[in-house]
């Protein structure tokens, strides 16, 4: 009363003025009206066991009602938000989470999270539905984006840099993190977006709407999904763009980059579970730059080729291992680091499907090479250059190191399997070949000179 809480009351759910008295009703439907200096009261509160009786004939919140604090239905039900989370009748809905606004709409009460969603239902006992959420106001029917800045489009040629296409209604400044969940088409250019982060989901929730982000005269885009939650963005190169890929464990980016003809893709990725293609058309180029990590990611870089002086790791996530696969030429200062959990039963891997024109470098921990359609019957190891032979002729020579593998010292394996010359390490606890395709293949041995 007057900012002051009132110590003699608890679970209060309505109040009321009939005209003369001010009343209360609890969370068991019992009501009091303040009368300080009726007998028999209590501390001011009368009747002292309260009444059943409805003082004044309630009326339910009206269809197409949407309010930050109380809803009561058409059977005096009072539903409210408190912590996040919805109320009815003031006791909390544990399986709701980040609620921020109710509505009330033919006979249903509807929740919307921070992340725009909504779930309804028509009685306390039912459950909220739909399961992933709608991001459809259900009174006005605009998306919604709760409290985030999200991606609404259908201005200005889809541009980002137009207002009208930002939930916010305004242009992202650096340093933010915004939310592409609806589908639909971006267009970026230049460093428009430099230093915010693009995720194509919110929270827990998948989309199942592809969108779509075009690149062009020199953008930098950050981009990627958050946890728990899955997308499958296309993102197209024109020019010489910049693209961070990032994948917080253990969500699910789904990613297709397509490179135009003569296009070029500066690229850092840290991508954990998900999968990646990148698409190359004639006179692309694919650069790595700094150390692109994916752990139990699945990554095909179909490209004509692959430069850069960066690092690219495959690693395990959980029983997920990193495997990729390279179509096109590979520059002498690209590196790869291969790893994996020998715990979890399996092995990272790399496929190169053009061993004569891969020059990059190998480091092999629980891992294994398949130089695809190679063919070789002997093999020579100095200075950690790898040169296979057939016969007396050399083939192909790769820079290769192994590492350890559960802190003990390991050696390379080089054998003759069906498909191509197969690179893998053998250590404790015994050898990562028999995960190469085709399994464990004709053991090499080591090239005698004349």
């Amino acid at each position: 009363m007057n900012g002051t809480v009132d110590p003699n009351t608890a679970g209060v759910i309505e109040m009321a003025f009939d005209g003369t008295h001010v009343w209360q009703e609890n969370n068991h439907d019992l009501w009091w009206s303040w009368q300080p200096s009726t007998p028999g009261n209590y501390a001011g509160w009368f009747p002292s066991s309260g009444t059943t009786a409805v003082p004044i004939p309630f009326t339910p919140s009206g269809s197409g009602t949407e309010s930050t604090f109380i809803i009561l239905d058409n059977s005096h039900n009072f539903w409210g938000i408190q912590n996040g989370k919805v109320t009815v009748n003031d006791v909390a809905d544990n399986t709701t989470a980040g609620v921020i606004q109710l509505a009330f709409e033919n006979g249903r009460v509807y929740q919307e999270n921070d992340a725009g969603l909504w779930w309804s239902k028509a009685t306390p006992s039912d459950t909220w539905t739909p399961g992933p959420g709608s991001p459809t106001d259900p009174v006005t029917s605009a998306t919604t984006f709760g409290t985030m800045n999200g991606w609404v489009g259908g201005h200005r040629g889809n541009s980002a840099t137009a207002p009208a296409n930002w939930s916010a209604g305004t242009v992202p400044s650096p340093g933010q993190t915004l939310y592409m969940i609806r589908g639909g088409t971006m267009n970026l250019s230049g460093g428009n977006l430099a230093g915010d982060t693009l995720l194509f989901n919110a929270q827990s929730q998948d989309n199942s709407n592809s969108p779509t982000v075009n690149l062009s005269k020199g953008a930098a885009l950050t981009a990627g999904t958050s946890m728990q939650g899955s997308a499958s963005p296309t993102i197209n190169v024109s020019d010489t763009d910049t693209l961070d890929l990032v994948g917080t464990y253990p969500s699910g980016l789904d990613a297709t980059v397509n490179l135009n003809a003569l296009s070029h893709l500066i690229t850092t990725d840290n991508m954990v579970f998900g999968s990646l293609t990148v698409n190359g058309s004639s006179g692309s180029d694919l650069t790595v730059a700094g150390t692109s990590n994916f752990g139990g990611t699945t990554v095909l870089l179909n490209t004509p080729q692959v430069d850069g002086t960066g690092t690219i790791s495959l690693d395990s996530a959980q029983s997920a291992v990193g495997r990729m696969e390279i179509t096109g030429a590979v520059g002498d200062a690209v590196s790869f680091n291969l790893a994996a959990d020998p715990g979890r039963d399996n092995a990272s891997g790399l496929t190169i499907d053009q061993p004569a024109d891969f020059h990059g470098s190998l480091n092999l921990g629980w891992s294994y090479v398949d130089l695809k359609g190679l063919t070789a019957d002997s093999y020579d190891l100095k200075n950690d250059l790898l040169t296979l032979y057939q016969g007396s002729t050399a083939v192909a020579s790769f820079d290769v190191t192994t590492q350890p593998v559960n802190n003990a010292p390991t050696s390379l394996v080089v054998e003759q399997g069906a498909g191509g010359v197969m690179l893998s390490v053998s250590g404790q606890p015994g050898g990562s070949d028999r995960y190469q395709p085709g399994g464990v293949g004709i053991v090499l041995p080591v090239h005698a000179s004349v």
